[in-house]
């Protein structure tokens, strides 16, 4: 997290829409840096020597929508907000990873976002489901 608080510090009092990161950054940085400033709950950097390293094993996926409701139910918007995945086996050994605890972390972050914008016709939901996938690419 190094290079996060490098970025926020050159920021300054008025932080510019995008950030270009530095060439040469490697690959497995850039990937974890990603995922904190997108709130993913898992940034899982695959080892680059290794082929298809997530194919053939059970996937946890997560999805999470906003829903605009309209003046009649059958007109609401909905809206994918943020969509991953994460290997089962490793709700095994870590808790923090379990679909229960991750399921309970983006609903009440979301919620909390949403209630702090104010707009009572925005809803939020997070579906998860389990998968095994033959082939997964990057």
């Amino acid at each position: 997290m190094h290079i996060l608080s490098l970025l926020i510090a050159d920021a300054g009092d008025n932080p510019p829409p995008s950030i270009t990161l530095s060439h040469g950054i490697p690959t497995e940085i850039a990937i974890a840096l990603a995922g904190a400033l997108l709130d993913y709950a898992v940034a899982y950097v695959p080892d680059p020597r290794i082929q298809n390293v997530l194919s053939g094993i059970t996937l946890d996926f997560y999805e999470c929508n906003l829903t605009f409701r309209g003046a009649i139910e059958s007109f609401d918007t909905i809206h994918l907000i943020m969509k991953f995945s994460c290997p089962s086996a490793l709700a095994e050994e870590y808790m923090a990873v379990q679909p229960s605890k991750i399921l309970e972390w983006l609903e009440g972050m979301f919620s909390q976002r949403s209630q702090d914008y104010g707009d009572p016709t925005v809803r939020i939901s997070v579906q998860h489901s389990t998968r095994h996938i033959e082939s997964v690419a990057f």
